[in-house]
C-alpha cells in the first residue's frame, strides 16, 4: 500500500483495513469456486444423482448463450466423430449413460447399461451411521486442513 500512494490513498478504506483487499481476492476465489460447482458438475451422490439438477440445467443454459454457433451441436458432432477416429480399435472408449460418467468397453450395448442403471435405481439404499463416515484417512485430512488454516 505503501509503493502505490496514488492507487492506495492515505486515510482511505485500504488504509484503515490493511488486509481487506487480500480477504476480497479470496472471496473471490471462493465465490468462483462455488459457481463453478453448482453450475458445471455433475451429482456423484447415489442417493441424489437421479434428481433434476437446477445448476446444471442453468449452467448448461449459460454455456448455450456464449456458443458462436447458437446451440448448433454440429461442432460437438465434429468432436465426437474426431474422437472417435483417433481411438484405437478394440481400445476399451468412454461412455457415458447417465449423469455420472462411468468408463464402459465399446462392446456394451446400451440396452445392458440402462438395465443396470434401472436395477441400480430399485435398490434401496440404507442409512449409514455418521460415525462410519469418519475414517482415519477423513479424520487426517480434516486435520491437516485445519493445521494448515492456523
Amino acid at each position: 500500500m505503501k509503493n502505490y500512494p496514488g492507487v492506495f490513498l492515505p486515510g482511505s478504506i485500504w488504509d484503515k483495513y490493511p488486509y481487506l483487499l487480500p480477504n476480497l481476492v479470496c472471496t473471490a476465489v471462493v465465490v468462483f469456486g462455488l459457481a463453478v460447482g453448482i453450475l458445471f458438475l455433475e451429482e456423484t451422490h447415489e442417493g441424489k444423482k437421479s434428481r433434476t439438477d437446477y445448476g446444471l440445467q442453468l449452467g448448461q443454459a449459460i454455456l448455450r448463450l456464449f456458443q458462436r454457433n447458437g446451440g448448433n451441436e454440429s461442432k460437438s458432432d465434429f468432436f465426437d466423430e474426431t474422437l472417435s477416429f483417433l481411438a484405437e480399435d478394440g481400445a476399451p472408449r468412454y461412455q457415458s449413460l447417465d449423469s455420472t460418467p462411468r468408463t464402459s468397453y465399446s462392446e456394451c450395448s446400451v440396452e445392458d447399461s440402462y438395465e443396470s442403471l434401472e436395477q441400480s435405481e430399485k435398490t434401496e439404499l440404507r442409512k449409514v451411521p455418521l460415525r462410519r463416515a469418519f475414517t482415519p484417512q477423513v479424520v487426517l485430512n480434516i486435520v491437516a486442513y485445519g493445521i494448515l488454516a492456523l
